[in-house]
């Protein structure tokens, strides 16, 4: 009955008209800008979920006879979209020609002029950002900074070409994808060019530590959450859920994707920020679970151990229950406290800047 797309921003494209006009309907009834998936139900009314960049979304039936629309949950009712902040779509070239898109989200109400950035990096990589509601980044925003995400080349839902390209490419065009987008909005005088941090969870916290390592004088700070560190361990550590899954699969798309532990072993070295920690000038936040089983503690202790014998400059934040991800309460707020104070030492305006 039609065709759902999910491209930079989600849309729907019906082939049945009575539901082309109904979803007109409901675009015009639930807000400019708001994506709104339907539903059809047994008894002939309509469900359908409403979701922005602002808000996280909520529930209505419509009654087509009587022509009657009414809310019926709405999950994450505390949540005001009024101060939550826009996410806008991007596009930009990264130095070898490719186009990335990607996400800026500015702070609500703030001039977009020379404001701190956080490029928070998708996992995956073999993943994408999506347009919508996301919580890191509007907690990120609330606090002030703006948020990149770019959908560097390996992001899953933009063609062959642009995943296929990032084949063997870690911490080389995956991650001057990062930077050219930060170097674009420099140049578009949003970003103040002395007050920009990256950060980012599983192959985001690699790409904040290979961006640390690239880039000295970029990036004021880094933020490792659950972050590969060293290349060679994500295929040789065994034990991880991904290798135990399938170890003939992982074998052979770590040999296609990331490059093959023998034959490339030069280049998987060359690209582990492990390996290059007294390169790394600014000041790390590394948070990880102990029970991690995806990116095991070993990476974070390795990576501390390494920026310890460098004499360099690192928070350390474990949470022994958690796993691969952080799904307590609690921990998710400490683990906010502790970014937005992270955040506020290296990013604020009459912090110091890193030492080159």
């Amino acid at each position: 009955m039609g065709w759902y797309v999910e491209a930079e921003k989600p849309e729907m494209f019906w082939f049945d008209a009575d539901f082309a006009k109904l979803q007109g309907t409901m675009d015009a009834s639930l807000g400019k800008g708001n994506v709104n998936n339907l539903s059809l139900l047994d008894d002939g009314r309509v469900l359908v979920y409403s979701r922005s960049d602002r808000d996280p979304g909520a529930y209505y039936l419509y009654d087509p006879l009587a022509e009657q629309l009414q809310e019926v949950l709405r999950p994450m009712d505390w949540i005001r979209p009024g101060r939550m902040a826009e996410t806008r779509i991007m596009h930009y070239k990264a130095r070898d020609g490719l186009e990335i898109p990607g996400y800026l989200t500015i702070p609500h109400g703030a001039p977009e002029k020379k404001l701190p950035l956080v490029a928070w990096i998708h996992g995956g990589p073999w993943a994408r950002d999506y347009w919508g509601w996301a919580p890191d980044i509007q907690f990120l925003a609330s606090r002030g900074y703006a948020v990149f995400q770019p959908n560097y080349r390996g992001s899953t839902g933009f063609g062959g070409k642009h995943l296929i390209s990032s084949f063997k490419k870690y911490g080389q065009t995956m991650q001057d994808d990062i930077t050219d987008g930060i170097q674009y909005l420099i140049a578009q005088g949003i970003v103040d060019p002395d007050r920009v941090c990256i950060g980012g969870g599983s192959y985001g916290g690699y790409a904040t530590m290979m961006g640390l390592v690239k880039e000295p004088k970029l990036f004021r700070c880094g933020i490792n959450e659950a972050g590969v560190v060293d290349l060679v361990w994500a295929q040789e550590l065994g034990y991880t859920d991904f290798n135990q899954s399938n170890p003939d699969a992982a074998e052979a798309w770590y040999k296609v994707a990331m490059g093959d532990v023998k034959a490339d072993r030069a280049m998987l070295e060359q690209y582990s920020p492990r390996l290059h920690a007294s390169e790394i000038k600014a000041p790390v936040l590394i948070v990880h679970g102990a029970g991690d089983r995806r990116v095991p503690i070993k990476h974070a202790e390795g990576m501390r151990d390494a920026l310890k014998a460098a004499g360099n400059s690192f928070e350390w934040v474990i949470y022994p229950e958690e796993g691969h991800g952080f799904t307590k309460p609690a921990n998710r707020i400490d683990r906010y406290k502790k970014i937005e104070a992270f955040l506020q030492k290296n990013l604020s305006s009459n912090s110091s800047p890193a030492a080159e």
